[in-house]
């Protein structure tokens, strides 16, 4: 009888994710023999990968990650999280106990995961592309890029076949059904019958009009100060994964900022990831009559950034009736341009929004003058 309990693999040793970025340079076959440091310092420990791989007794990883490398590197991602996520029954309890719509939730911190456990799992959530949102005490995740290639449905149904015989099912009777008997398709924030339809080679339908509930309570802005560093630098990636390369300019131009305030205000005056119930703030500066609040972007062109960030900032100062913050701050590493300026003192005049704007210079590290 399948127990997802007898699903076992390291929480604790990190790097998980990883198994991504060889696949993506070697094929599979090869993957295990570069765990330990020889390519790009990625040092893996061996029997976790082997484990997520659904490696057989001979040592021999099955043939769908091979196949999931013709579909490229998003896809390669994408097994290789459903991979993780169901080597082990406390994951699958974890995004089960997370899910809070369709293929959309929270992995709380100290719910079902804590520690270095938690740390673990909320990185692999991110650096597989997969979170939207993260603090220190959660990490939001999206899960509809999963279902959009027809193509690796078939791969994914192998995967789950493995992971289930793993767990002591005898092979016995339809794989969907037994899936669905154990909640498999709970852990993705799908019902039975999209399940079904995916597993089978078709999208969840409607996939389209999915979206995010509003279930992240309003909660009181508690301010505190301080700022933990996040990865900087470059990463080697597709075009198509550029996210990656924003998360990290977003976290160095976070630390830096961070910094120079502090020389400023003082590092009592200034904290990072703040939350206040609909999310957590990049920057926080506690001002003499309040709180000024910092919201960071990196998109392109400045009127990306402007529009990305004001829907957040006022979400953030003031929903649904408070009055959390005295000035909003939109920083992007772009040049304000004369539209963009007009369009910011328009919404100051006519709306009396004290939004405001910063760029952030690279080359100094450090804040231009408010504009």
């Amino acid at each position: 009888m399948t127990d997802l309990g007898q699903l076992t693999v390291s929480l604790t040793k990190h790097g998980a994710h990883k198994i991504a970025e060889l696949l993506k340079a070697f094929p599979a076959e090869n993957v295990l023999d570069q765990t330990r440091d020889k390519y790009q310092s990625i040092n893996i420990d061996r029997a976790q990968a082997e484990k997520n791989l659904s490696v057989n007794a001979r040592g021999e990883p099955p043939a769908i990650w091979n196949a999931v490398r013709e579909l490229g590197d998003d896809e390669i991602e994408n097994l290789v999280f459903l991979a993780i996520v169901f080597s082990h029954g406390k994951l699958i309890e974890a995004m089960t106990a997370a899910v809070e719509g369709p293929m959309f939730g929270r992995v709380v911190r100290d719910h079902v995961l804590s520690g270095k456990a938690y740390t673990n799992f909320a990185h692999i959530i991110d650096q597989l592309g997969f979170a939207v949102e993260q603090t220190t005490d959660f990490v939001a995740f999206d899960l509809r890029r999963l279902f959009l290639n027809t193509q690796l449905a078939p791969l994914a149904r192998e995967l789950l076949r493995l992971k289930l015989l793993a767990a002591g099912w005898s092979g016995r009777g339809d794989l969907v059904d037994e899936c669905l008997r154990v909640g498999l398709n709970d852990a993705l924030g799908i019902e039975a019958e999209q399940f079904s339809k995916w597993i089978n080679g078709s999208p969840p339908d409607p996939f389209v009009e999915v979206a995010p509930p509003e279930t992240i309570p309003s909660g009181h802005f508690v301010f505190s100060p301080g700022h933990k560093p996040k990865k900087e630098g470059e990463t080697p990636i597709s075009p198509s994964r550029r996210s990656k390369v924003a998360m990290l300019l977003h976290n160095e131009m976070q630390t830096a900022i961070f910094e120079q305030l502090v020389a400023e205000k003082g590092a009592n005056a200034v904290g990072t990831e703040n939350t206040c119930g609909s999310g957590s703030v990049d920057i926080v500066v506690k001002e003499r009559t309040g709180f000024t609040f910092y919201e960071l972007k990196t998109s392109l062109s400045v009127r990306e950034c402007i529009r990305e960030a004001l829907g957040q900032l006022i979400d953030y100062g003031y929903w649904p009736d408070q009055a959390r913050a005295i000035s909003l701050v939109i920083v992007s590493p772009n040049k304000l341009t004369k539209d963009a300026a007009r369009f910011l003192d328009n919404l100051r005049a006519r709306l009396g929004l004290p939004i405001f704007y910063q760029q952030f210079d690279r080359a100094t590290g450090s804040l231009r003058a408010r504009q």
